[in-house]
């Protein structure tokens, strides 16, 4: 583990270069078990295992039993004791690139009716470096307790300019609205510029309603133009959470730096999170060796700033969100959980009177790639190696 932690610092791990240099490298698919050390007395348990990367979990609806999807196309159902296959999507989606495949999923808000979940994923096509596929947002219907790729919809379709930082992350808000997370377009250093470009989708969270088999913006910009783009000048949001009071939390992977999670008391808020201007709470340097560039806070008023920035020391090299708990009654309780893909190191949040407290609550050896609730409130950790772990 300590070479792939030393290849991993200053790259940003779930953002790392479309040709990476040479000290970045992936790691294996391998797991090693779940040791935790923890000032605040959690357990590390072994919850359910047998995936290949599984990037979300979410509560059925309507059964007692929550479904698992994963990076690989599959999703799986686990009622505590039996785990069922609810689709294969493998050969409807790429794999060809890490950051690629089925990237999110949400039950629909009429699902009880229409048996109805949206997809965000990558499309198939050839595995060429020189070939980035779309990023599609999709519908489809379980029959039968079961998904196949025949009665996938595509909704709509990004065109992707390079294969990495794809976001696809989908949050429901109710009534039939959701929100979309999508990357600023990959390779590094934001190349396109599109972090700050509103006129597309890239780097942003959108927004959306979903209804007779179609999306609609539900947005206006300021010249009163339907838009899809609620918030902008994000490098690639892994994953994002609104709490119950309509914040908004966003762990945003970096580049060479900084690692940054943002937060808006109302989600409905638009802002500008600052890529590729600043990195953190940095101006943003593209270069590996210039990280400590003070902000230039009066030409960059109008950037929403971090509440929460560190640097990639000891190990650490991507953000990874990151789930609000409000369903424990212990001291995680109303706290955004998050954690680093490299040092498995895992922090807690809460919004206070004077801003937010920040603290470690655990250190552990897994290479963390999401957070979920368990069937009876567990804090699950979601690992690059297949295994799923709860912290109890």
């Amino acid at each position: 583990m300590s070479l792939v932690l030393a290849s991993c610092c200053f790259t940003g791990c779930l953002g790392e270069e479309e040709d990476p240099p040479s000290r970045f490298s992936w790691p294996e698919s391998e797991g090693t078990g779940c040791e935790v050390s923890s000032d605040v007395f959690l357990n590390c348990t072994e919850y359910v295992t047998g995936f290949t990367t599984p990037v979300k979990v979410l509560h059925h609806p309507v059964l007692e039993e929550i479904w698992i999807v994963d990076l690989s196309g599959h999703i799986s159902s686990w009622d505590g004791q039996e785990k069922r296959e609810i689709a294969n999507l493998s050969e409807s989606i790429s794999t060809c690139h890490n950051e690629q495949g089925l990237l999110g999923m949400e039950f629909t808000d009429d699902f009880a009716t229409t048996g109805m979940v949206l997809l965000s994923y990558i499309d198939t096509g050839p595995c060429r470096t020189d070939y980035a596929a779309n990023l599609i947002l999709a519908e489809a219907t379980v029959i039968n307790g079961t998904i196949t790729g025949d009665n996938l919809n595509v909704l709509f379709e990004i065109e992707q300019p390079f294969r990495n930082h794809n976001g696809g992350s989908i949050q429901g808000l109710g009534s039939n609205e959701y929100l979309w997370g999508i990357g600023d377009g990959g390779s590094s250093k934001d190349p396109l510029e599109n972090g700050q470009n509103r006129s597309n989708l890239f780097g942003s969270i959108v927004m959306f309603k979903h209804a007779n088999h179609s999306i609609e913006p539900v947005l206006y910009d300021e010249d009163g133009n339907e838009t899809f783009v609620l918030h902008y000048g994000l490098r690639n949001p892994w994953k994002f959470d609104v709490d119950g009071s309509g914040g908004l939390w966003i762990a945003d992977v970096g580049q060479y730096c900084f690692e940054e999670v943002n937060y808006i008391e109302n989600y409905t808020h638009t802002s500008n999170f600052g890529w590729s201007v600043t990195e953190g709470l940095h101006q943003f340097r593209a270069s590996d060796e210039d990280c400590d560039v003070p902000l230039y806070e009066e030409e960059n008023s109008s950037i929403t700033l971090p509440i929460i920035e560190y640097d990639h020391n000891d190990g650490n090299c991507s953000v990874t969100g990151g789930e609000f708990v409000e369903w424990r009654n212990d001291m995680l309780n109303n706290s955004y959980v998050f954690g680093d893909f490299c040092s498995g190191l895992v922090w807690m949040t809460q919004p206070t009177a004077d801003g937010v407290e920040h603290q470690q609550i655990a250190d552990t050896n897994l290479f963390l790639v999401g957070f979920g609730q368990g069937l009876n409130d567990e804090l699950l950790l979601l690992t690059w190696t297949g295994e799923i772990y709860a912290l109890t």
